[in-house]
């Protein structure tokens, strides 16, 4: 089995069975769309952090979360990864551990469906960064990026959305190289602290200036005394 980390892969391996986990356009559709997706990406990165400083607060949904993320990645189903199951004492909600420890599972869903999103980080994704004022209003639609893959890089729409966002980003910056010069232009943000700089420089300058004639007749009265 081949795996290719550069644009998101993942390979794991149950039981002696091969399995490639791949954050593809369609997998992405399958976790969700919109507003949904995001939300499950930003709970997946929840998860991942309570994993690492907080481990006691990981929870049942946290684990059924990396579940849906890892086998939307898979064209196979995948045997032996755990499911959640309902306690006949409790009756809430457990995980049913199987041949990969709820950890990994977790540390694998959150890789895959960040790739999947936000993909690797180029010079058109910083410039797009630094010039967005809409980053909280920030909605991944899948179906968009396919289509502007059947567009621009005259892919069928198969193969579109077979595309990992990696692939995608860095098929477009060899189609449409970005412009070294926008990289150097200064954001909207850097103009208004430039110019409160400039004003305030204007408004000590102003101040001197007002200041001298007051200085000049001080030191005029004091000649006049020691006269």
């Amino acid at each position: 089995m081949r795996v290719n980390t550069a644009i998101g892969e993942v390979g794991l391996t149950i039981n002696g069975r091969d399995y490639l986990l791949r954050p593809s356009f369609v997998a992405m559709s399958q976790i969700g769309e919109g507003d949904s997706l995001v939300s499950i990406a930003n709970w997946a990165n929840q998860a991942k952090l309570r994993l690492q400083f907080e481990p006691h607060l990981v929870s049942v949904l946290d684990i059924s979360t990396a579940l849906l993320i890892i086998q939307s990645c898979c064209d196979d189903e995948i045997v032996g990864l755990g499911h959640i199951v309902g306690s006949e004492w409790t009756g809430k909600l457990v995980f049913n551990e199987q041949e990969v420890c709820w950890q990994d599972l977790i540390v694998i869903a959150e890789h895959l469906i960040r790739y999947g999103i936000n993909g690797i980080e180029t010079e058109r994704s910083k410039n797009a960064a630094r010039f967005s004022d809409k980053r909280d209003n920030f909605v991944f639609k899948v179906s968009e990026f396919v289509a502007s893959a059947i567009a621009h890089l005259k892919l069928s729409a198969k193969d579109a959305w077979q595309l990992t966002m990696p692939e995608f980003q860095m098929a477009i910056d060899a189609l449409f190289p970005e412009d070294s010069k926008k990289s150097n232009m200064p954001t909207q943000e850097d103009m208004q602290k430039n110019l409160a700089i400039i004003k305030a420089a204007r408004e000590r300058h102003a101040k001197t200036q007002k200041d001298k004639p007051k200085a000049k007749e001080d030191s005029k009265n004091f000649v006049r005394r020691r006269l």
